[in-house]
């Protein structure tokens, strides 16, 4: 089993990996967003890669404190449904271009709402 550290540092570098390839995935719609464009697989790889290690990650660090043989606390649906709702968001700029614009303070706002609850754990 990793330290806490560790876990913490892959769980980082997966969300800047969602939220890079989110960003690029949001500026290739706004420029039009052809299918067939080099990198564009790349980066939707990129993408669910980065929300496995997320996933995976987060996982251990709740194995590091303790949380895995309990109920979990609400906190952590929230989290997760908030990342599956990442990952969705793949497929809505694929198919809804024209809501890029605001799809990407979207993202940003959503990106708030799970660094909050990470922080404060309301529920």
């Amino acid at each position: 089993m990793l330290s806490y550290s560790v876990y913490k540092i892959l769980h980082l570098i997966g969300i800047i990996g969602v939220f890079t390839g989110l960003g690029a995935l949001i500026m290739h719609a706004c420029h039009g967003g052809k299918k067939g464009v080099k990198g564009t697989k790349m980066v939707k790889w990129t993408i669910y890669g980065s929300l496995g290690i997320v996933l995976v990650a987060g996982f251990g660090l709740m194995a590091r404190l303790n949380m895995m043989g309990t109920g979990w606390p609400l906190w952590i649906y929230l989290k997760v449904v908030i990342w599956m709702g990442l990952g969705g968001a793949v497929a809505l700029i694929g198919k809804k271009s024209q809501w890029a614009a605001g799809l990407f303070y979207a993202v940003i706002a959503i990106g708030g709402l799970a660094a909050w609850v990470a922080n404060y754990k309301p529920l």
